[in-house]
């Protein structure tokens, strides 16, 4: 909304499944199943010189899930693949102020 100086946006983003270590004959390769994340920034002008934006990156905080390829057939899923590593990476913020002289 421009005329009070409102500005937002919400992202959706889907990554994988995808390749995230090659392996060799004695070790399968690594990949990462479907990670899903949301992010949402706002931003507000004020005096027409001035903005303050604030975001969120990973809203979902959806865990990264990886797995051993070990049926060799190229493609990673939980049902077929051996799990390999897990964790949540976080949500991130950010907050900032813009000047525009």
């Amino acid at each position: 909304n421009d005329s009070i100086g409102l500005q937002g946006s919400v992202l959706y983003n889907v990554f994988g499944p995808r390749l995230y270590a090659v392996g060799t004959n004695a070790d399968p390769s690594l990949g990462e199943l479907a990670f899903h994340s949301l992010d949402v920034v706002v931003s507000k002008t004020f005096y027409k010189h001035y903005a303050i934006n604030f975001g969120v990156q990973n809203l979902l905080d959806q865990q990264v899930h990886l797995v051993e390829d070990i049926n060799r057939n190229g493609e990673f899923d939980s049902v077929n693949d051996r799990n390999y590593k897990q964790y949540k990476p976080g949500r991130y913020f950010t907050l900032g102020i813009k000047v525009k002289l």
